[in-house]
């Protein structure tokens, strides 16, 4: 009876300690003998001439989900206060440097907070590197992946995936040579980093893994031309879905574009008339399909700079670093200068990133089945501004995007 007795007082002890643990993250934590001052200093390229001062560094911390967000100063440091544990610290800001719109994304991992790891200034040091980009003309403004059931035989049904590119600034572009890509790995299921990572560290690399095809806008250069304002749908299916699931959608729209190529995936739906074909310039896999994963992909508009593509596959293919033995599963890399806008969806928030912070320094936490869709949040002074509609674009989807309850083009295509 002792021994069961003591069990459970052990117990009741934890349950104790894990329940005011909880009441002292909900308030500032004070306790010297269970916390610790932080110090996050970011650390700039060489090239960035512009303001340290007044960017919001966030530290995360990766057991509890607990946030604590502080300013940086003139040095770009910010300093905190946090109980002991394992934290990952970020920033993201923007920056008008040279005239130009500078998009500032960082991120640091498994910074230890604990007695032990502080310094003789009684304090934790964290370096956090800053990475720089730029707004993209053209943004990846709505998805839509994770399907919905079924009535008919209660079953999820996926293939009325869609993508909504839009023309976010205020100059005409050119669909043509703009290439769309998912990356590989294909779901966010690993909790640890991405296999693509630079010898020998934890580090994503430079470029990012095109998985299966590789697809590209037709054109010579100025024959798809897009308005400030004026969005284009890339369908898996361009067919009219509700005639299988009355609660998909109808995708036989004439302008819609079909990544399906009559060789490389003739096992896809044909497209319905009107409906434009992405070209494709490369396959790995032997499916005769094209999918994305509808639970968590992540996907990516680029450029291909200073080469045809069969020059850019000839340069720029790669063994999977999983399966190199196996070719089906190479990749092609593209450099992150060339990515033009790109969205990380997860199913955990605990999953590893496999997209570069320049490109996407957070993540959309989606589910499947839902009948949900992301889409761009509206920024509200820039729309102001230009008298149209401006969408959020910090390369930041974890606070550029919200979750809709079902696709936008749902109810304007229903019985068209």
């Amino acid at each position: 009876m002792d021994k069961y007795f003591s069990y459970a007082f052990f117990l009741l002890v934890i349950v104790l300690e894990s329940s005011c643990l909880r009441d002292i993250r909900k308030s500032d934590f004070k306790d010297d003998s269970l916390s610790a001052e932080v110090c996050v200093t970011m650390d700039f390229p060489e090239s960035y001439t512009g303001s340290k001062y007044g960017f919001n560094i966030v530290m995360r911390n990766r057991f509890t989900g607990t946030e604590t967000v502080e300013m940086s100063d003139d040095d770009g440091t910010a300093v905190f206060r946090v109980p002991y544990g394992i934290y990952t610290a970020s920033v993201n800001g923007t920056d008008g440097e040279d005239g130009k719109k500078a998009i500032l994304n960082g991120v640091s991992e498994e910074i230890m907070v604990a007695g032990v790891s502080m310094g003789a200034s009684g304090t934790c040091s964290a370096s956090l590197p800053v990475n720089i980009s730029y707004s993209s003309p053209i943004v990846i403004k709505e998805a839509y992946f994770g399907g919905m059931l079924n009535p008919l035989n209660n079953r999820n049904y996926t293939k009325d995936a869609y993508f909504i590119l839009y023309n976010n600034s205020g100059s005409d572009v050119f669909l043509d040579g703009l290439c769309f890509a998912t990356i590989d790995p294909y779901n966010s299921t690993n909790t640890s980093a991405s296999i693509w990572v630079k010898n020998g560290t934890s580090e994503l690399r430079d470029s990012l893994p095109v998985s299966s095809i590789g697809w590209m806008f037709p054109g010579s250069g100025t024959d798809y031309p897009l308005s400030p304002g004026e969005e284009v749908v890339l369908c898996l299916n361009a067919i009219n879905h509700e005639k299988i699931s009355p609660e998909a959608v109808n995708l036989a729209v004439p302008g819609y574009w079909a990544l399906y190529d009559r060789i490389y995936t003739p096992d896809q739906s044909e497209p319905s008339a009107g409906t434009r074909l992405m070209k494709a310039f490369w396959k790995a896999s032997l499916s005769d399909i094209y999918i994305v994963s509808v639970s968590s992909p992540a996907f990516f508009l680029y450029r291909i700079e200073g080469m045809t593509t069969g020059e850019f596959v000839a340069s720029c293919l790669a063994p999977n670093p999983k399966k190199p033995e196996n070719r089906a599963f190479d990749c092609l890399m593209v450099d992150k200068l060339w990515v033009l806008d790109g969205v990380e969806c997860m199913s955990d928030p605990l999953h590893g990133k496999r997209m570069r912070p320049e490109v996407d320094n957070g993540f959309v936490l989606v589910s499947e089945g839902l009948g949900q869709s992301i889409c761009r949040k509206i920024d509200e002074e820039a729309s102001k501004s230009a008298g149209r509609v401006v969408y959020m674009d910090t390369n930041n989807s974890s606070s550029d995007f919200e979750i809709l309850p079902s696709p936008s083009l749902k109810i304007k295509n229903r019985n068209l």
